[in-house]
């Protein structure tokens, strides 16, 4: 008797049976993964080529090869490009005359993003979006990016800007960092900002204590929805900001070594309404200390006038600034960086650190926080219960911790002997082995606890069969002894837990966890990327024997799920800014 053919529900689907519009949508998707898989996407049958197709060439990168006018692209995919594309991202040092010749043939060109590859505007190999753009071309989105900042008014006219980018198609302006720092007069560039009425991003970046806009009688900043400024020297009172600033549409604001009081002191709070991403890093280095009044301000901004904050990363004192401001956005929360301004640049300075309980309490509002960035100065608080409390976020997969070097400048450091390694591959294995077993996958028994020596009681090599740490001689800062992770128990009192305000009403039990650990940053000492390292005689004695305060250990899953530790490296401050000045031009 002839076998039964298996029942329809047994067949094994295929792609082919999605509608189009899920098929769209996964191509969508892979395309953010790997462009270069569509190509192989659209062999597959004449469906899945007419849905790929549009979506391969929808945005399209301009590059010599696109634009070789001897046959460096086929004339079939160029017909593809002229029909299908929409936004072009192309750069100020390829062929302006072919790029004239792309865009007048493209059909439906929706939007430009513009991008400087030099840092001067006095180069004669240098041209600019205007004259690429045919004057037909009144609707579309130009996006600036890396656009050379310098003050025109000296020896240009100060219209340069204007003249250089139409005002009427800019939406978003983002700026290089200048070498050297500008310090005069931004006449030509504000003129193009206020005369940019559909401006909706942007991004001004400066050095040092930076400059500010001077303003007209009448001028008017754009309605940003994207705010940006890096060492922004911010001193306009409330009459200036009310007449010539409007944040009523602004959904972003990040201000980085900008002089947070004089702009809290300043602005609206009612006026931020539509706020939902928030970055301030205060900076008063050139003004009197007003962190404090900063702290309380910034307080209840965020607690009675921001509502449904997707992003909040913010510096202040951390005993002023409770906790109830943070849990009100608990249900919409989904990155949180809250530091001290103390920091742990110094040895003998403690950085005020959140209580376990407090931590605690807090995960159980912020359900949806992924991101977490933390002070942790094991000298005032309890590190178990600390860590126990971060693997309580049931969403939380990406964690930075700020810890205080283990070492002292003037003790001897034995030739093989890296203690701070050994304090964050001891941290790494706490907080892995107490997110797996509120995961359910990991033992039965809670993390254990160790004395002053470390949080755990296990030896480095259990802790190296759990996570695999790298090569000695694998992307490690030369010098093998070297300094790291808080790992001490001390539980000295709080010298700020009379001071906080009555805790908020928190839940008593938080959800389950449902993310492993995506990636865990242990930043010791005030490690940068571009660092500056301690100066004092015993630190420089350390340094030029290998031994450094500022270390940076990285746990992180591999593409095939293991969690591996790396350290990363960092570029010397003189060595960042040697090589800054020679690859800029010329000023």
């Amino acid at each position: 008797m002839a076998a039964c053919p298996p029942p329809r529900s047994w067949r094994t689907s295929s792609l082919d049976d999605l509608s189009s519009e899920l098929l769209a949508l996964t191509f969508e998707k892979l395309r953010e993964l790997e462009r270069a898989s569509l190509v192989n996407v659209r062999l597959v049958s004449r469906r899945f080529d007419a849905i790929a197709l549009p979506i391969q060439y929808r945005t399209i990168h301009l590059n010599d090869r696109i634009l070789s006018s001897d046959g460096g692209c086929s004339p079939q995919a160029l017909e593809h490009l002229y029909a299908n594309t929409r936004h072009v991202v192309a750069g100020s040092n390829l062929n302006p005359d072919r790029i004239r010749t792309i865009l007048g043939k493209i059909r439906r060109l929706e939007s430009l993003r513009w991008r400087y590859a030099t840092s001067s505007l006095g180069q004669n190999s240098l041209f600019l979006p205007s004259d690429i753009l045919s004057p037909t071309q009144t609707s579309i989105r130009l996006e600036v990016e890396d656009l050379p900042l310098r003050d025109f008014t000296a020896s240009y006219t100060p219209d340069t800007y204007t003249r250089a980018i139409p005002p009427e198609l800019l939406v978003s302006l983002k700026m290089a960092t200048p070498i050297p720092p500008l310090t005069t007069k931004l006449e030509s560039l504000k003129n193009l900002i206020v005369e940019s009425c559909r401006l909706e991003t942007l991004h001004y970046a400066d050095r040092g204590q930076g400059t500010r806009f001077s303003f007209l009688p009448g001028e008017r900043m754009p309605l940003l929805k994207e705010l940006s400024m890096k060492c922004y020297d911010w001193n306009h009172d409330p009459e200036n900001v009310r007449e010539h600033w409007n944040f009523s549409r602004l959904e972003s604001l990040e201000l980085h070594s900008v002089p947070l009081f004089p702009f809290l002191s300043s602005v609206d709070f009612y006026s931020f309404g539509n706020l939902r991403e928030l970055r301030l890093d205060d900076y008063s280095a050139h003004i009197a200390d007003n962190r404090d009044e900063a702290t309380a301000l910034l307080h209840r901004l965020v607690r009675d006038h921001l509502a449904d904050l997707r992003v909040l990363c913010v510096t202040v004192r951390t005993r002023l600034f409770p906790l109830d401001a943070v849990a009100k956005h608990g249900e919409t929360l989904v990155e949180l960086r809250l530091r001290d301004h103390v920091g742990f640049g110094e040895d003998d300075r403690r950085c005020p650190t959140l209580w376990a309980d407090d931590l605690l309490t807090l995960s159980s509002f912020l359900t949806n926080v992924k991101k977490l960035e933390l002070d942790m100065d094991t000298a005032l608080c309890d590190p178990p219960a600390f860590l126990r409390a971060l693997c309580r976020f049931r969403k939380l997969d990406e964690l930075t911790l700020h810890v205080q070097t283990v070492l002292h400048p003037l003790e001897i450091v034995h030739p093989g002997v890296d203690r701070d390694r050994e304090a964050s591959m001891r941290t790494f294995s706490f907080l892995k082995r107490g997110r797996e077993e509120l995961l359910g996958i990991g033992p039965n028994s809670a993390p254990s606890t160790a004395g002053a020596g470390g949080l755990v009681n296990s030896s480095m090599r259990e802790m190296n069969t759990s996570l695999r740490s790298p090569r000695p001689d694998s992307d490690v800062i030369p010098g093998a002894g070297t300094v790291l992770a808080g790992a001490r128990v001390r539980k000295t009192p709080d010298p700020f837990r009379g001071q906080r305000r009555p805790a908020v009403a928190y839940p008593s039990t938080p959800d389950s966890v449902t993310a492993p650990w995506k990636s865990v940053t242990l930043n010791v000492g005030g490690w940068r990327r571009i660092m500056v390292r301690r100066l004092g005689d015993g630190w420089r004695q350390q340094n030029e024997n290998g031994v450094y305060a500022e270390r940076c250990f990285v746990m992180e899953r591999s593409p095939y799920g293991e969690l591996m530790v790396r350290e990363e490296r960092c570029v010397e401050s003189w060595d960042a800014l040697n090589n800054s000045i020679s690859n800029a031009g010329t000023p």
